[in-house]
């Protein structure tokens, strides 16, 4: 049995609050971590990219939120 949209968007919504904080906390570790000594140019760049990397993931928490129940017959 598929659940509803309204379960989905409740599940959705936990679900992609959690991944964007153990996301953010990751990211942050590693950035600590690995680019303590690199230049300033590279870690803008490793922010850059991976402060745009967790769209792709919630994406598809998103779009399976979103999409219609099966019709009732």
């Amino acid at each position: 049995m598929a659940l509803p949209m309204r379960a989905r968007k409740l599940i959705g919504t936990f679900v992609l609050l959690a991944f964007i904080i153990i996301y953010a906390f990751m990211i942050m570790l590693l950035g600590v971590r690995l680019l303590e000594d690199a230049p300033q140019w590279f870690s803008m760049l490793y922010y850059v990219v991976t402060g745009c990397a967790w769209a792709f993931p919630a994406m598809l928490i998103l779009k399976w939120m979103l999409k219609p129940d099966a019709p009732t017959t």
